[in-house]
């Protein structure tokens, strides 16, 4: 069984939470009061969730996430948060006081995202293998 490494998960789960919760909150809402409503996932609540980790490593697994593009980054100075809508899956992350504003928009598919990390993580340990021998 392939393995697929904490972060990645804990990321995954976090955001399927996110996702599930402000559905919810849509459904018991009317339209207009949930347009009303601002859902934003900042890096300080990353940097919270991975407090026992190192950050380099969370800032790392953002990273390869967004090379397998399920993750877009915009850099924008003037952008402070962005409203989530449930509906198209879309997760935002702001970070302040960075030199640059970074937003992060997360597209979770975890009928995709699992099998390609798994892969890539089996193609690693492969590869490692090989040079280790």
């Amino acid at each position: 069984m392939d393995m697929i490494d904490p972060i990645t998960l804990k990321l995954l789960k976090r955001f399927r939470a996110i996702q599930k919760n402000a559905i919810m909150r849509h459904k018991d809402e009317m339209d207009e009061k949930y347009e009303q409503t601002e859902t934003c996932v900042t890096l300080n609540q990353i940097k919270e969730w991975f407090k026992y980790y190192p950050w380099n490593n969370v800032r790392l697994t953002l990273w390869q996430l967004e090379k397998s593009e399920m993750i877009v980054q915009i850099r924008s100075p003037r952008v402070e948060y962005t409203v989530m809508d449930p509906d198209s899956k879309v997760f935002t992350i702001s970070g302040k006081g960075w030199s640059v504003l970074k937003t992060y928009y997360f597209k979770i598919w975890l009928s995709i995202v699992i099998p390609i990390l798994s892969l890539g993580i089996s193609l690693a340990a492969l590869i490692i293998a090989i040079f280790v021998n």
